[in-house]
């Protein structure tokens, strides 16, 4: 790929200079296992993640709240390499899978165009629950693909 893209957390909404992005970090989830992190690519903001961190004794699946990526980024595989970086995150902090629910941001966007994208990133469905399909990635380092 070539360009270097890292996850730096964010103290405060106020921290993001990108006026989409702000907006993500300040209307997101205030929850308090939630974490939020500026994509940033040689300085300049290109995405927003954030990232619920339940304790493993809870959960074993690192939760992806919500990613997004200003239009001007898109189509540069920012979103991918966002998602390859959590999963860093996840080995790290001794998660077993990354978990998201396929949702687009921009009702314009088409759900199974998402949906279609999360699976070539590696992403699989897992069983319905009352509210939505659920999609996880199983990381590559784990020995386990069993539900905690």
């Amino acid at each position: 790929m070539g360009v270097f893209l890292e996850l730096v957390e964010l103290a405060s909404w106020k921290d993001a200079f990108t006026r989409d992005i702000r907006e993500r970090a300040r209307e997101g989830s205030g929850c308090e296992a939630t974490k939020k992190y500026l994509a940033l690519e040689d300085g300049t903001e290109v995405g927003y993640l954030a990232l619920d961190w339940w304790p493993i004794a809870l959960c074993r699946d690192l939760v992806v709240y919500e990613m997004f990526v200003p239009e001007k980024f898109r189509h540069r595989g920012v979103g991918s390499r966002i998602l390859e970086e959590a999963e860093k995150l996840a080995r790290a902090g001794g998660y077993l899978r990354v978990f998201l629910i396929a949702q687009p941001l921009e009702d314009y966007y088409p759900r199974e165009q998402l949906v279609a994208w999360y699976q070539r990133l590696g992403f699989r469905a897992v069983p319905p629950t009352r509210l939505r399909v659920q999609w996880q990635r199983i990381c590559p380092e784990s020995t386990s693909t069993s539900a905690p």
